[in-house]
């Protein structure tokens, strides 16, 4: 039997869950691929968050200030630790000069 290590690669990840559980089924393919594609975009939105903070020379503490965003919770976003609202992300981009749009793909 395949055994768990701290550090594996998606496909030792993808062999050890095979052999424990069997393979996937598609609806729980589908399932994880959802969840994959979410965290993706929360991953994406969080560095762009980050890199318009850095562009505007703009510690935490001062884009709380402007955001009306506490500084402990812009941290735990841009660690990843949390994910914000849709209110605070719009609060946060619009200290930061960005307008929050939704595109169809």
């Amino acid at each position: 039997m395949a055994k768990f290590k701290k550090w594996m690669t998606a496909d030792e990840v993808e062999a050890y869950l095979d052999e424990k559980y069997g393979p996937l089924t598609p609806e729980s393919q589908a399932i994880l691929d959802a969840h994959v594609a979410e965290t993706a975009a929360q991953i994406h939105v969080m560095q762009l968050v980050r890199e318009a903070r850095a562009q505007s020379k703009l510690s935490q503490r001062e884009l709380a200030q402007i955001s009306g965003v506490s500084q402990p919770e812009l941290s735990r976003f841009e660690s990843g630790q949390s994910n914000p609202t849709l209110g605070t992300l719009v609060k946060i981009c619009s200290a930061l000069g960005y307008k929050l749009t939704l595109t169809q793909k």
